[in-house]
Parts: structure tokens; C-alpha cells; sequence
């Protein structure tokens, strides 16, 4: 790290770097300059993951980057599949916890304003569930009969899902 807490990018080859690159533990301490084990070093390595995913993008490569016990891995392509469904499920799990503690919040004593920022706070977390429930049933649909022929493209999915569920609007 430098004076302004800012990760030095060198004497890291971004070029260089492959999907299935681990950077260990030791070298993340000679980048940071930090001992691993302390939230200054958890930070500076999560600052340094964000780093190299812009620097890998600039670059036209997307890649994912998982930390696991204080290294990061930049995952192969069939890793990043798993790793990613799983944070999508977690999200998933987060989003409904919290929409639920929002409608619990006792609103007794909030004025008017708080009133209508609160119910519009409900509103928005109830729909963006509601249009991931259904995103979700819209794919299983087109998957269970056989709108979607594998090999597909991501962009003609996406399409596919789409006009299926602007019929179902109708």
C-alpha cells in the first residue's frame, strides 16, 4: 500500500496473468505491505481483486477472482460457472431476508415522509423479487420445453426470456 491506502499495481505483469493464476499469500504481503490476518490486509486484498478484474477488463478479459484463505485465484472458466451461481444463490437468500425485515419494521412512529419512503422501500425490494421469481420461471419454462437447444448464444437466451415474458404480461 501506499500513503493514500491506494494498492500498488507493480510489479504485478497483468498481462502475464492467466485464468487458473493463484497469487499467494506471501506475495499479496510483499504487494500490500501488509501481514495477512488483519482487516487492513483483507481490505487492501479486496481493493487489489478489484484491481486486477478492471485491469484484466481493460485488457478484453473477464475473469473472476475468488479469495480463499487470504490468496486470490483467478478462476477457470468452469469454476467461475459454480462460484458465481453460488454468490447469485446467497444473494438471492439476502435479498429475501431482508425484504422480510423490511416489512416487519414496526412504522408506529414515522412520520408522514418516512411513511412513504418506507412503503416505497417495500415496493421496490417486493418487485425486483417478484421479476426475479419470474426470470426464473420464464427459464425453467423455456428449458423444460425446449425453447433453448444447446449449444445457445447468452445473447439469444436473454431474448428468448424476454419475449417470453412480455407475453406473459399481456
Amino acid at each position: 500500500m501506499n500513503e493514500t491506502g491506494e494498492a500498488k499495481p507493480y510489479p504485478m505483469d497483468f498481462d502475464a496473468m492467466e485464468k487458473g493464476d493463484v497469487i499467494s499469500v506471501a506475495e499479496l504481503e510483499r504487494i500490500t505491505g501488509l501481514k495477512s490476518g488483519t482487516s487492513a490486509y483483507d481490505f487492501a486484498v479486496l481493493k487489489l481483486r478489484g484491481l486486477i478484474q478492471c485491469e484484466q477488463q481493460a485488457r478484453g478479459r473477464y475473469v473472476v477472482i475468488a479469495s480463499h484463505k487470504g490468496t486470490l485465484r483467478i478462476l477457470l472458466d468452469k469454476e467461475a460457472t459454480t462460484y458465481l451461481d453460488t454468490t447469485r444463490r446467497h444473494l438471492c437468500g439476502r435479498l429475501g431476508r431482508a425484504h422480510r425485515q423490511l416489512t416487519a419494521v414496526d412504522t408506529a412512529g414515522f412520520s408522514q415522509d418516512e411513511l412513504v419512503d418506507h412503503t416505497h422501500n417495500v415496493i421496490r425490494s417486493a418487485s425486483l423479487i417478484s421479476h426475479m421469481i419470474a426470470a426464473r420461471h420464464d427459464a425453467k419454462k423455456l428449458i423444460n420445453h425446449g425453447g433453448v437447444q444447446l449449444p445457445f448464444s447468452h445473447e439469444s437466451f436473454i431474448k428468448k426470456i424476454a419475449d417470453l415474458s412480455d407475453r406473459n404480461k399481456e
